[in-house]
């Protein structure tokens, strides 16, 4: 950064003789950096090594786990990380406290920030198929709920402190090869989202090519204890014709009306919801 003086300033360290570097700008240079903003980003930490999982295994459960989804409530109050290991963290922005930083470093770069409750999601009493890895995640329109998608087959919906399940999703059979014939997903899930006027709508799309629509006003069709999908929107192909094994990524218009989805042949494509 330059420090640019008046031009009398100037002149008259000239005629005196007297170099800038003397000049008593430098006391002020040095205290600049206090105050401007030291840095735009805050680092928020995973949490401690210390939980384990909730399905009655105690599986120990690392900090360190990699994030595989990020999601914001709807009131930008609360941000949700989704890890592979099959835990929600949450961090309040309203009630955020910093960690000390460490004693051995004056950088700021060393205050985090601790989630403030961490909810292992993998607590499906329906499913027996082992524990599975985050790939989704999104809130109602109303941040009353989440939709999150995993490697297993089957969606779920959890509460606003992601405690308890509200709506477990049907499986579909794997044998069936017309997706629309299935009653859900027949390979993992990879992209959820809640409908963004109605918060009894959502939708799911996965590795088996689909599209998926879910009824969530309790009028849905259930089988033994589990949602079944009220329609296929879309079975994805290719340019040529050929169905998409993948749909890799969904996202919802803000109307509601559409939905564009990105596919494992680089193909982004748009749907019509109704």
């Amino acid at each position: 950064n330059t420090l640019i003086g008046s031009s009398s300033a100037l002149n008259e360290g000239s005629q005196n003789g007297t170099s800038m570097n003397n000049a008593p700008y430098d006391n002020d240079i040095s205290n600049i950096k206090h105050n401007l903003p030291i840095t735009s980003s805050i680092t928020l930490s995973p949490g401690s090594n210390s939980f384990t999982s909730s399905d009655g295994a105690n599986t120990p459960l690392q900090a360190s786990s990699a994030v595989a989804t990020l999601c914001f409530e709807p009131s930008g109050s609360r941000l949700v990380a989704g890890h592979r290991d099959g835990t929600i963290r949450f961090y309040d922005f309203h009630g955020m406290k910093p960690t000390a930083p460490n004693a051995d470093s004056n950088s700021s770069s060393e205050v985090i920030y601790a989630p403030f409750r961490i909810v292992d999601s993998d607590n499906d009493p329906l499913d027996q198929t082992g524990r599975h890895v985050l790939t989704a995640i999104g809130p109602s329109p109303t941040g009353s709920q989440w939709i999150v998608g995993t490697t297993s087959s089957q969606p779920k919906v959890l509460d606003r402190e992601a405690r308890s399940t509200i709506y477990h999703f049907c499986k579909g059979d794997n044998y069936v090869t017309d997706a629309s014939n299935t009653k859900g997903h027949t390979a993992g899930v990879t992209g959820v989202a809640f409908h963004p006027l109605l918060k009894d709508i959502c939708w799911t799309c996965g590795l088996d090519g689909s599209i998926r629509q879910w009824d969530l006003s309790g009028k849905g069709r259930m089988q033994f204890g589990k949602l079944i999908c009220q329609k296929v929107l879309a079975k994805c192909k290719n340019e040529k014709g050929q169905r998409t094994q993948i749909v890799s990524c969904l996202g919802a218009h803000p109307s509601g009306r559409k939905l564009v989805v990105g596919t494992a042949c680089g193909s982004i494509q748009i749907w019509n919801c109704f």
